[in-house]
């Protein structure tokens, strides 16, 4: 499969996979104490500890969150039984957003945002095809697609009509597109976003693969393609280059600082503040929430595996 996209930021990998030294260890190892079991062990999410402060709750949450539901309520879309109802009721609620944005932001942010969306409904379609083909897919590649199905970088664009909100009061200047699409920012943004791909498919691992049989995750495809004797060793690897990923993202950052004028360090520090805040967001949601909470029976994940 070819990238989705052209690729303007960097892929950075560790260099054990880059030459394959992973590998061969694994192969030195593998079946040490016998054939492995189907179920490669019981998958056990691997430990990780961020840098950054721990994800506090907005005060303002509750009220938000119940003139969210009210406008989704407006739309026909009940906030209970949101599967319930036709897409037409979402694609209306999206219209009336998306007209709100572009008329909240000047005209080339509400471009990015366009793009960025396209991008990410571009990439569910392919993985949405590629569940019922299972076409093999490289990790490079789909590190790539994963960084798109994500979704963050739209909401990390959204970071425009902070600064816009902003301008009101501050003296803050927009980042132009010579900043915005340069090397360092792409870098800054595809860092971040890869960084909240990985973290939800090693913390996501048993919902998706062990309940689900979804395949689109970047643990089992290390699994597969590094030969590994466990899914636990996948995706402790996985939290390995996650946090050479959150050091590429901060150096990404300085060298934006290093090279941008100083007018526009402010949006730089307010766009690295939404990409710092996704970090322990993530983890915290992960870690509390009953979304991932599985029950299943080893029968069942079993099953699951060999589909």
């Amino acid at each position: 499969m070819a990238p989705l996209h052209s690729a303007s930021t960097v892929l950075s990998i560790r260099s054990d996979f880059r030459e394959e030294k992973f590998r061969r260890q694994l192969k030195s190892e593998l079946y040490r104490n016998g054939s492995r079991s189907s179920l490669q062990n019981v998958y056990r999410i691997p430990n990780f500890q961020h840098r950054y402060p721990k994800a506090q709750q907005n005060p303002l949450t509750p009220e938000y969150t119940d003139i969210a539901n009210d406008w989704l309520a407006s739309f026909g879309v009940d906030k209970e039984l949101v599967l319930d109802v036709k897409m037409g009721a979402f694609a209306s609620a999206l219209r009336d957003m998306w007209l709100e944005y572009i008329e909240a932001v000047p005209a080339e942010f509400a471009s990015r945002e366009a793009e960025l969306l396209l991008d990410y409904l571009s990439a569910c379609l392919w993985e949405q095809q590629n569940r019922k083909t299972r076409e093999e897919i490289t990790i490079p590649d789909f590190i790539t697609l994963r960084r798109s199905t994500v979704c963050v970088m739209p909401l990390f664009v959204c970071t425009d009509l902070i600064i816009e909100h902003k301008r009101r009061k501050f003296a803050i200047s927009h980042l132009p597109n010579s900043i915005f699409y340069g090397e360092n920012m792409q870098n800054l943004l595809a860092a971040s976003a890869d960084c909240i791909a990985w973290h939800n498919d090693a913390f996501s691992f048993q919902k998706e693969i062990f309940r689900d049989g979804d395949v689109h995750n970047l643990v089992q495809i290390v699994s597969q393609q590094y030969i590994c004797h466990s899914h636990t060793q996948a995706g402790a690897l996985v939290i390995e280059i996650l946090h050479d990923r959150i050091a590429e993202m901060e150096l990404a950052y300085e060298k934006l600082k290093s090279e941008a004028s100083p007018e526009f360090h402010p949006a730089i520090d307010r766009y690295m503040k939404t990409c710092r805040d996704w970090i322990p967001g993530t983890h915290e949601f992960h870690t509390t929430t009953l979304r991932y909470k599985i029950s299943s029976s080893l029968s069942e994940i079993d099953e699951n595996l060999k589909r």
